[in-house]
């Protein structure tokens, strides 16, 4: 019985790890997304392949994925064995926060881009 006990705890650990993650990686899109946002014209604008345009694509992927599987092993480590149930639920909603964020970060992004395509030798 000890050890299944550990494993809720472990596992509310990890989901706030992931949480954290996400977090950061949310962070960094809503970041990207507004440095790059010209509210006189109400776009964002890029280059299209750049590494702000690659770095906001991979970090919507790995906070969307890190909050996907943080959410629902935070969810699992919510049990009476577990005597920590307060850092389930804190990685519970930090989860749902940087998906939430990042996702409408990301919403926000896709509808507003203006990706600038460089052909070179043409003028």
């Amino acid at each position: 019985m000890a050890s299944r006990a550990n494993q809720y705890e472990s596992r509310a650990k990890l989901s706030l790890v992931l949480g954290s993650v996400a977090a950061v990686c949310a962070l960094a899109v809503t970041g990207g997304v507004l440095t790059a946002f010209r509210p006189a014209d109400f776009e964002t604008v890029m280059r299209n392949g750049g590494l702000r345009h690659l770095a906001i694509l991979g970090s919507t992927f790995v906070s969307v994925a890190c909050a996907a599987v943080g959410f629902f092993v935070s969810l699992n480590s919510i049990h009476r064995l577990n005597k920590k149930t307060n850092v389930s639920w804190t990685a519970f909603f930090v989860c749902a926060g940087a998906l939430a964020l990042v996702l409408s970060s990301f919403v926000f992004f896709w509808f507003t881009k203006d990706l600038l395509r460089i052909t070179g030798g043409q003028s």
